[in-house]
């Protein structure tokens, strides 16, 4: 991952960007960076000059009454006389505030090309820290809240290529939004026509993954533009008419620009555009920057990654493995399951689900024909309840009442009734059955199996033990949501006023609080005993875990062996194949268990659940009180039910968990075997091969070299991707990176999941290993959370998350704790600031911000 060097910073985004490049042996023009301290300096000694300067083009007489500092003019002179005399210099602004993710003020600062005498090179500097006081960068600033006073600015001045061929490359096609497909765009002469728009450039649409031009749009190259030894320093000149068809790069050259373009995505891990040129055969890049604009015309469907991106398989970017399986039990259980409540007639070619910047999506637009055929279907409340964020005005479309919309109706809700009753009916023997089996890998002596036998094992367990628990897993998820939609809306004939979200708090003994409770239960006996206590908080992580592996039987250490022998198929991101579960790496367990040693008795998660479920008893005590009592007793019935699918939603996440530990557990075996006939040199590179092509190269069908060639194009796909903030929702037409006007700074708007209000300290978390910030009384705000989360949870009182619904692991594990919770609030982590003081509230769904 690329971290911003601190002094970086003091020398603007885009010159940060260049050092970056410079420093991973990309080919780049000799560069020297003026440190941001000289534009405060320069704003310091020019205060009565800076209302002059606000027009969009300074006149020369004020650029010239602003003095440089004597160390600057000597940097910069000792800069240009390293280099030969006829050498020329581009000059050009480097704003802290640019070339960033929300914000990339393109075209607004001042850059010179062609600078040759020092006197003009100065001149040039003065003229970019003049181009932030600009009219246009104050506008800027005004329409996307940007305070004007905090822009800083260093300027580059880069060595000079008078390049035959220039352009711009983009890593993702920003028009299509093709994730596989760069889109190059060149012109003959210096790039600085192609940017303006005074030259049309020919365009090659190149798809790295399949090392193949797909499209060439050429345009007749009538002019260019040339260095000239005299003010301005450029010139737009006429070419000699050639061939109309006569392309401005060769496929060679094509390919060559792409792959510099897909080496520098990698080492951002995300979509960036390149200025690039040739000069004598020699390919340079000028500079990168992210791509912060994407339109998806290459869509005609709607997709989306809820459910699938609130700590699951789209939380980050995903293994081609991780997705290969879970996309095996997705394409099944999801068509099988609309088949049989006749929300689907049938499975005609449809793509459930698909991958799309390292991360999984699933049709919207498939799902949302199936549940429209149901009677008072609403677009813009499924929505809301998926946790998808709504683009349109009004409601979207709607399911009136008409007798064949009836009859439709009246067939899928008796169909899902059936299944609603078998899904409960079915569940307890399930468990008993999967655990059962679960014991027997627990026994499987596999490491010592051959390896023909092994991949026999392996292939039965992977396509019939884990898809069959998988499978029963995901229906049942589908059941209990639909249940949960259907409870909702008979919920509005309920009398008086109550608190939905109550009547789902408080489950009792759900199997994601039991790793948390036994974890504080242990904490409570270490505290018993001074020595262990003393030594379990000021051992650290290292020296625990060393005693731990060498069986020290002593201060407990055998009690939290134990701990983790029970809870060894969790980890921090449990849908996350390529993370060690808690048995291979319990340095995050120490780490909370030290942390549960210095907590108070308060912070108890089972006084905190047993108070969740006073509250339930309490809301369900005030609805029947409306009711005589055989109508109360069937209403706390049917919330019965509901409570009684959630719980057992949890139980079946525990049991794919403990599925996922196998699956990781074998696939590394496989990768091991690999290793030792010599086609992987890392057992975890297994990784990076899709569970189909695993299975044909121990059936021999493909070779070593296909094998290679697979991980080589799914790891530069992963790392592409990596770092990346992916939409949530692709939508045709629908481009991302527009800001909203008018976004209201004060407060925001999310889906009320856990209710309660708060008002308290917002800490902005990135990912779990940057949690340990997190203090007592905290409002977590982050992009999800998932089971590895769970500790945090008793000693923060409030949780903001950007994705996630009311079934969602935040949403559940707030309700246990009784803390407000206000999921699927856009760009929360980017408007709260860290520290910042706010109000959340779990009822509303509205967070203030003070």
């Amino acid at each position: 991952m690329i971290k911003t060097d601190e002094k970086n910073i003091e020398i603007g985004k885009k010159a940060e960007s260049l050092k970056i490049l410079k420093d991973n042996n990309f080919n780049l023009p000799e560069a020297f960076f003026i440190s941001v301290k000289y534009y405060e300096e320069f704003i310091s000694n020019n205060k009565e000059l800076l209302p002059k300067l606000e027009g969009d083009n300074t006149p020369l007489v004020l650029i010239e009454e602003i003095n440089l500092n004597k160390n600057l003019i000597a940097e910069i002179t000792e800069f240009i006389n390293s280099f030969a005399k006829e050498e020329s210099f581009a000059v050009r602004s480097s704003g802290t505030m640019e070339d960033l993710m929300d914000n990339s003020f393109a075209g607004l600062y001042s850059s010179y090309l062609n600078q040759k005498n020092i006197d003009d090179i100065i001149q040039s500097v003065k003229y970019c820290w003049a181009s932030a006081h600009s009219n246009r960068v104050k506008s800027y600033c005004e329409q996307n809240n940007i305070p004007f006073n905090n822009l800083k600015m260093g300027v580059i001045i880069q060595r000079m290529i008078e390049t035959d061929v220039s352009g711009v490359a983009f890593s993702v096609n920003p028009l299509s939004g093709d994730d596989k497909e760069i889109l190059i765009e060149s012109c003959l002469g210096l790039g600085e026509g192609l940017v303006s728009g005074v030259i049309t450039p020919s365009q090659y649409n190149y798809n790295w993954f399949a090392q193949s031009i797909v499209k060439k749009n050429i345009e007749p190259q009538e002019n260019k533009i040339i260095c000239i030894p005299e003010p301005p320093y450029t010139k737009l000149v006429e070419i000699a008419k050639t061939n109309e068809n006569e392309e401005v790069l060769n496929d060679a050259e094509v390919e060559e620009v792409a792959n510099v373009v897909l080496e520098i995505q990698k080492l951002y891990g995300r979509p960036v555009d390149v200025e690039w040129g040739i000069k004598d055969k020699k390919m340079y890049v000028f500079q990168s920057r992210p791509i912060t604009k994407l339109s998806f015309a290459k869509y005609d469907q709607e997709w989306t990654t809820a459910d699938f991106k609130d700590g699951g398989v789209s939380s980050t970017v995903c293994s081609p493995f991780m997705w290969s399986i879970y996309k095996m039990v997705w394409d099944y259980s999801l068509p099988d399951y609309l088949m049989k409540t006749k929300f689907l007639k049938a499975n005609s070619g449809i793509i459930w689900g698909d991958m799309f910047f390292g991360r999984p999506y699933w049709n919207l637009s498939a799902v949302k024909r199936c549940v429209e055929r149901l009677p008072g279907y609403n677009e813009r409340e499924f929505d809301l309840d998926v946790g998808i964020e709504v683009t349109y005005e009004g409601d979207g479309k709607k399911t009136g009442f008409n007798p064949k919309s009836i009859f439709t109706g009246l067939k899928i809700l008796n169909a899902l009734k059936k299944s609603f009753n078998k899904a409960l009916e079915n569940a307890p023997e399930f468990k008993k059955l999967q655990l059962e089996k679960i014991n027997q890998l627990d026994q499987l002596n596999y490491q010592e199996m051959a390896a023909p036998e092994f991949y026999t094992f392996y292939k039965k367990f992977m396509e019939e033990e884990y898809f069959l628990n998988e499978v029963s897993y995901f229906q049942f998820i589908f059941d209990n949501s639909n249940y949960n939609t259907l409870f909702k809306d008979d919920s509005k004939k309920i009398k008086g006023d109550f608190n939905y979200l109550n009547l789902i708090s408080g489950l009792q003994n759900v199997s994601h609080i039991r790793p948390i409770q036994s974890l504080w239960e242990l904490a409570s006996k270490i505290k018993a005993d001074k020595a262990s206590k003393d030594y379990w908080i000021n051992s650290s992580v290292p020296e625990i875990t060393a005693d731990i592996q060498n069986a020290v039987n002593t201060v407990h250490i055998e009690d939290f062996a134990a701990y983790i022998k029970t809870f060894k198929f969790h980890s921090t991101r449990e849908l996350d194949i390529t993370v060690p579960r808690y048995d291979e790496d319990f340095s995050f367990v120490i780490a909370n268990l030290k942390e549960f040693l210095t907590q108070e008795e308060a912070l108890s998660p089972i006084e905190k659940n047993e108070k969740q479920y006073q509250t339930y008893l309490t809301e369900i005590a005030k609805i029947k009180s409306n009711y005589s009592a055989r109508k109360g007793a069937k209403i706390e019935e049917k919330v019965a039910r509901l409570r009684e699918f959630l719980w057992w939603r949890e139980e079946y996440r525990d049991l794919s968990t403990k599925y996922y530990y196998y699956v990781r557990l074998f696939t590394l075996k496989i990768g091991e075997l690999w290793v030792e006939e010599g086609l992987i040199s890392d057992k975890n590179d297994i990784f990076f091969v899709e569970l189909e092509n695993i299975l044909k190269k121990n059936d021999g069908i493909l070779t070593s070299e296909d094998i290679t060639s697979i991980i080589h194009k799914n790891k530069d796909y992963y790392n592409s991707f990596k770092n990346y903030e992916n939409p949530a929702e692709i939508i045709p037409n629908v481009q991302i990176g527009v800001k909203k006007k008018h976004q209201n700074l004060s407060g925001l708007q999310g889906t009320p999941c856990s209710g309660g209000k708060y008002r308290g300290i917002a800490r902005v978390i990135q990912d779990i290993y940057d949690s340990g910030r997190i203090e007592e009384g905290d409002i977590l705000v982050t992009k999800f959370t998932d089971p590895g989360w769970t500790p945090k949870f008793k000693t923060i009182r409030g949780v903001i998350t950007e994705n996630g619904g009311v079934l969602s692991h935040a949403a559940v594990i707030s309700r246990e704790y009784g803390i407000p919770a206000v999921l699927a609030v856009k760009g929360a982590i980017t408007i709260i600031k860290d520290g910042q003081e706010i109000t959340i509230d779990g009822n509303t769904g509205e967070i203030e911000l003070h």
